[in-house]
């Protein structure tokens, strides 16, 4: 097996189902992203439901209905049989009906005909009638079933002599139309059909998306191993820091060195140390490329923290912004317009390494960084001051992390392979194709830099979003204490509870809960670099054979 190949495994007890590999997060993710998405398919609906649908109705005429319930009820001279009141309602019934008695109420009104509906149902096993009158007027049907009510006697004698009608409820009248057609309620109803429909869409792309999603993913779908997993951490963690006007302006990068870095954010990064330290003894190698893949991929904070901690256990770390056309760590660790020159500079030949070469006196690393922005740093890079610098460096740090552009974005990382030792890729999860990714992967193997594996960065969980929002440990709760997400040591559960009071606050250790003895080591690393710049005599000499 060569060096730059790696050995891909599967976890043990891998589930086969395809809903073990469904990332709740990045679905809940992915939707709120297309919220205007789903908020404009509701308001397409609503105006197409309002403007074609509702077309067909323009003609639509309201209809309004007066009721009335009315009572057959004998008089003296009739007898009192309740078959009779029975067989004297239907009678009734087809009186008020009559076309008649319409004719003698359409005269009273003034009219030549009415255009009326009028209905009456007779109750079931009752002496009660059901009267109503329907019009396209509210006052027609009103004063149509008055009139009804008075005309009906001048049949009545003749037909059904004895017997009366009797008002148990008097005419209504209406309120409103009885043929109302809810149109904003169909188009509620279909906008939420329809919201609901496209937001299953984008669930299912989310799916169905190949993508590196979660630590399963990189195992099971990429060429390389996982190196690292680097989960989210909040900058601002308490009411006040979210409410505060300076959050807009406070772009930083989360260092390992901040007081609000967990302890969760400081243990993945000092893990990640303890392994390259390892490797770098053995091998007796010391140069590490850090890149990614795609921008924004937190490739730059990453290499600036691996270098925060290597600073941790070494006085000799170098950090060295290579990326020309982007360059960020100067912003990472708040360099302002120093007097020290830009990288670009020295590899063009117009500055000397100790007017490029820094120290950052709060964290201890070395720096060589660049403040402008350079189309052509293909160029600049391939100059040969570039070999001479790495190999110089390699004689006095102990560690070098070189900060590159992205792989894809420029071929500036290609050739800074060939000055590293080993390389890693830091990887966003969900954001880029998981082809186009093993692309990449096979493009950094094929460099003189052996990869050592990915680096899962600002990976997002729903325990660890609810945990750093309402600091319930829901994973601890799920899975016990000792589980492998959820408890001790676990990668967002956290359960030590060093993340308030404990951070990353001195350059070694964790706070107040470091040992006696990185204190003594950072007391000694303080002394030593107290008095003139580390290596100024070395530089000096350095400077003067270039010269």
């Amino acid at each position: 097996m060569s060096e730059n190949e790696t050995i891909k495994s599967t976890p043990a007890g891998a589930e086969s189902s395809i809903f073990s590999n469904l990332d709740y997060y990045t679905l809940l993710k992915d939707l709120l992203k297309n919220w205007w998405v789903i908020l404009l398919t509701g308001i397409t609906v609503v105006l197409f439901v309002n403007t074609y649908v509702y077309l067909p109705y323009a003609g639509y005429k309201p209809m309004y209905t007066s009721s009335s319930t009315v009572m057959v009820k004998g008089t003296a001279r009739s007898g009192s049989s309740y078959s009779y009141y029975s067989g004297n309602a239907e009678a009734f019934a087809n009186i008020l009906t009559d076309e008649y008695i319409l004719q003698e109420v359409a005269e009273d009104m003034g009219l030549k005909k009415l255009d009326v509906e009028v209905t009456a149902d007779i109750v079931a096993e009752t002496n009660l009638i059901s009267l109503s009158v329907r019009s396209d007027k509210p006052s027609t049907s009103y004063r149509v079933l008055k009139g009804l009510m008075e005309h009906y006697p001048d049949i009545s004698e003749m037909m059904c002599p004895g017997y009366v009608l009797e008002e148990l409820i008097a005419p209504e009248y209406p309120s409103g139309p009885d043929n109302t057609y809810d149109i904003s309620g169909r188009s509620k109803k279909y906008a939420l059909l329809a919201m609901a429909a496209m937001a299953a869409l984008i669930l299912l792309i989310s799916w169905f998306y190949d993508s590196v999603k979660n630590e399963r993913d990189v195992e099971n779908k990429l060429d390389t191993r996982l190196y690292a997993a680097i989960y989210h951490e909040r900058k601002n963690k308490t009411i006040r820091m979210m409410l505060s006007p300076r959050k807009r302006k406070n772009k930083k990068a989360l260092l390992i060195t901040s007081p609000v870095a967990s302890f969760g954010f400081v243990e993945s990064y000092r893990r990640m140390r303890e392994k390259i330290i390892t490797r770098c003894s053995r091998s007796g190698k010391k140069v590490i490329l850090v890149t990614s893949m795609l921008e924004n991929e937190g490739k730059s904070t990453v290499a600036a923290n691996l270098a925060l901690a290597l600073a941790g256990v070494s006085d000799k770390v170098l950090l060295l912004d290579a990326d020309l056309r982007k360059p960020a760590q100067y912003k990472i660790f708040g360099r302002g317009e120093e007097e020290e020159r830009s990288f670009s500079e020295y590899l063009l030949g117009k500055a000397a390494l100790r007017e490029c070469l820094v120290r950052d006196a709060e964290s201890g690393v070395y720096m060589i960084c660049d403040r402008n922005h350079h189309s052509d740093s293909s160029e600049i890079i391939e100059h040969g001051r570039m070999k001479e610098l790495i190999r110089t460096m390699r004689e006095e740090m102990d560690y070098i992390i070189i900060d590159t552009p992205p792989v894809n974005m420029a071929a500036d990382a290609e050739t800074l392979l060939q000055y590293a030792d080993y390389s890693l890729l830091v990887i966003n999860p969900d954001h880029a194709p998981t082809q186009a990714v093993n692309d990449c992967i096979d493009l950094m193997r094929d460099g003189h830099a052996r990869l050592l594996g990915c680096i899962l960065n600002n990976i997002y969980t729903l325990p660890l979003v609810i945990q750093q929002y309402t600091g319930i440990n829901v994973a601890g709760i799920a899975g016990g204490n000792y589980s492998g997400r959820g408890g001790y040591g676990s990668s967002y559960g956290y359960s030590y509870g060093y993340g308030r009071g404990y951070g990353y606050g001195s350059k070694e250790g964790v706070g107040q809960k470091s040992s006696e003895k990185p204190k003594k080591k950072r007391e000694t690393y303080r002394e030593s670099s107290s008095g003139e710049d580390f290596f100024a005599e070395r530089v000096d000499e350095i400077t003067e054979q270039e010269d």
